[in-house]
């Protein structure tokens, strides 16, 4: 199933600490609810654990006052 062509009754952005490729980071997408389909999309970001300090430094940087 494409999920670009399933409309979303709900749609709501999770980040989460997971377990990928046996390495703990912190995964942000969104999660889809239809009758079509349930579940995360395909698209997102993983951030292992040791560099998420780092990155939400950057991110901080990039809020306007």
């Amino acid at each position: 199933m494409d999920y670009k062509q399933v409309q979303a009754v709900t749609k709501e952005l999770k980040i989460q600490l997971t377990t990928f490729k046996g390495h703990r980071g912190v995964d942000i997408r969104y999660y889809v609810e239809s009758p079509e389909y349930t579940g995360p999309t395909p698209r997102g970001v993983w951030i292992p654990k040791e560099k998420w300090a780092e990155e939400l430094k950057k991110m901080n940087e990039l809020v306007v006052p």
